[in-house]
């Protein structure tokens, strides 16, 4: 089932709680990023941009507030909801 609950942050906390599979955000900062992810990352998971690569560590010296969408799942979950973001199957 698709839930939108409205904030990534409690989105990727769901993740690593093990209620939720994954969690997509595509118009988050890095803000809204960076705890879930740190959540996620500690309890096994896989947080990385919708293609696919790590977004952490972050660069900071570059960023300038753009959007920071991502994908942040249980690595059981990543690959098949990567395939269903990028449309390859």
């Amino acid at each position: 089932k698709v839930r939108i609950l409205g904030s990534a942050a409690l989105e990727t906390a769901a993740v690593a709680a093990g209620v939720a599979h994954g969690a997509i955000t595509v118009n988050g900062k890095l803000w809204d990023a960076a705890a879930g992810a740190a959540l996620v990352i500690e309890a096994g998971g896989r947080v990385t941009d919708l293609s696919g690569r790590e977004i952490f560590p972050f660069d900071l010296r570059d960023y300038d507030g753009a959007k920071v969408p991502f994908l942040a799942a249980a690595p059981s979950a990543h690959g098949e909801l990567l395939a269903v973001i990028t449309g390859d199957p």
